[in-house]
């Protein structure tokens, strides 16, 4: 194309000078096709062509050698690539230059910084950057003829770069070598495993990275497989819609955009179009679910009163629950502040020896290995390393002193005589108590052998219609609800 060129313009000189040319300096244009010089018809036009623009005085310029830097691209027809330095290695740090277009002359790489200033000049058009800085670099294209003169140091828009024509490419290929770390990741609660409940538990956290690059952070959730589920804006995780399961929260430093999506793999996917560090860890959230149910006493009633003096009173009470869910199982004794008195070690309480007081029973249904211990408050503690659910109720135990102290009549002795069938004796004798404790008081009237013949209401015994025999007339403490009846025999109900 330059040669036909040439020649059009040639003919162009001949018709505007015409015979001005023929008597300035005549020149016979010889086309033989097989010249005695071997040259063929069109090298022998470019002599030709030399001799008549020399005749005028024009003098041929290095553009026209034909040094042409075109355009550059990498290897991967990409215009900026990404060296990526983590702590593991240096990604990407060498590919191969190629040009498009460039005259056939020789052609060679230039790598300068922002401003121009050369920082290497590679002997092939593969480029290796795996030991360079962090930084931007720029590679250039450039055709040229002669000698290469560039060398490091100078600026490729002031220096003369070869001896003889030279042309960089008119574009260049970008090239950032970045710094990335993913550090390590954990809970803002110093853990690398975390158990979250729906059961009344917490479902939100928030991470923190350790030792991270300085460029932007993100968080990822993947499942076990390395599976994204999910891409958090913040640093806050939630997981209430996130049902039962396992996942695990990476951190990623990365520059440019993050790419990542749901769907791919941390362990095979680009995360971002720049460079990219995952942390060396992830935090593994358990999420679970427990329901401690409800819980009754085998005796039914949700408060148990207890004699704790008395040693022939009950004090060892079984506990049932019911819609529970969870591995295990336990109960749990506190106070009326929720403080931890005991653990039993299986359904069965023993109240002996505990003291008067009130205590509350409570069911507990839990993953993982039971961590709570006497003194604990059961709404403040870890009561387990994994997930837990108390009781929606408690079984309330009430533990009580009764004494029934002792037990005479207004008359004074312990002993009256009552005339049954004198209508004129009194049948209706009033009793007294002295040193009795206990919630409630009344008198129980029985036989000799101790069978109830009557509970009067108050402190006045009627004996009237009773007919002969002898009947005792007892004090008795109770507490709660009394179950005594007539026909009982106190000392086996008591």
């Amino acid at each position: 194309m330059q040669r036909k060129a040439i020649y059009s313009f040639l003919c162009l000189l001949w018709m505007v000078f015409g015979l001005q040319l023929l008597h300035a300096n005549y020149v016979e244009l010889n086309l033989e096709p097989y010249a005695n010089n071997g040259l063929t018809a069109l090298e022998t036009l470019d002599q030709h062509a030399s001799l008549f623009t020399s005749s005028l005085g024009y003098q041929p310029q290095s553009t026209l050698s034909g040094c042409n830097g075109s355009f550059v691209e990498s290897d991967t027809w990409q215009d900026t690539m990404y060296v990526c330095i983590t702590p593991n290695g240096v990604t990407g740090g060498v590919f191969n230059m190629i040009s498009i277009g460039a005259s056939p002359n020789p052609y060679t790489y230039i790598i300068t910084d922002p401003q121009g200033n050369i920082l290497g000049l590679p002997p092939t058009p593969t480029v290796d950057f795996t030991t360079a800085p962090a930084g931007e670099c720029w590679v250039y294209g450039l055709s040229y003829e002669g000698n290469l003169t560039a060398m490091v140091g100078q600026n490729i828009h002031t220096a003369q770069l070869a001896d003889s024509c030279a042309d960089l490419s008119n574009n260049f290929v970008v090239v950032l070598r970045e710094e990335v770390d993913g550090g390590t990741v954990k809970t803002n609660t110093h853990v690398d495993t975390i158990q979250l409940c729906y059961s009344g538990g917490r479902l939100r956290f928030q991470m923190d990275s350790v030792n991270a690059g300085s460029g932007p952070y993100a968080y990822i959730v993947t499942d076990t497989q390395g599976n994204i589920l999910g891409l958090p804006p913040t640093h806050m995780i939630d997981f209430t819609n996130a049902g039962i399961g396992e996942c695990w929260v990476w951190g990623v430093n990365y520059t440019g955009n993050l790419t990542a999506a749901v769907g791919d793999n941390v362990l095979s996917t680009s995360l971002s179009d720049g460079c990219f560090d995952l942390s060396d860890n992830f935090v593994v959230a358990l999420r679970d679910s427990a329901d401690g149910g409800v819980v009754q006493s085998e005796l039914g009633p949700d408060t148990l009163n207890i004699c704790y003096n008395d040693p022939t009173a009950t004090t060892v009470y079984k506990f049932d629950s019911t819609m529970t869910f969870g591995d295990e199982f336990t109960y749990l004794v506190t106070n009326d502040s929720g403080i931890i008195l005991g653990i039993p070690p299986g359904d069965m309480v023993d109240f002996a020896g505990a003291g008067p007081g009130v205590c509350y029973v409570w069911g507990l249904s839990y993953h993982g290995t039971l961590t709570a211990q006497v003194g604990d408050d059961i709404f403040q503690a870890n009561l387990c390393t994994g997930c837990f659910d108390l009781s929606d109720n408690f079984i309330t135990v009430i533990r009580e002193e009764v004494d029934g102290g002792m037990v005479q009549s207004e008359l004074g002795p312990d002993t009256l005589s009552v005339c049954y069938n004198d209508p004129t004796a009194p049948t209706v004798f009033k009793f007294d108590s002295t040193g009795a404790s206990g919630g409630n008081f009344t008198y129980v009237v029985t036989d000799d052998q101790a069978n109830i013949l009557g509970v009067p209401p108050a402190d006045m015994v009627n004996f009237a219609g009773a007919g002969p025999g002898i009947c005792y007339v007892w004090g008795l403490s109770y507490t709660g609800n009394l179950t005594a009846m007539v026909g009982q025999n106190a000392a086996s109900v008591a």
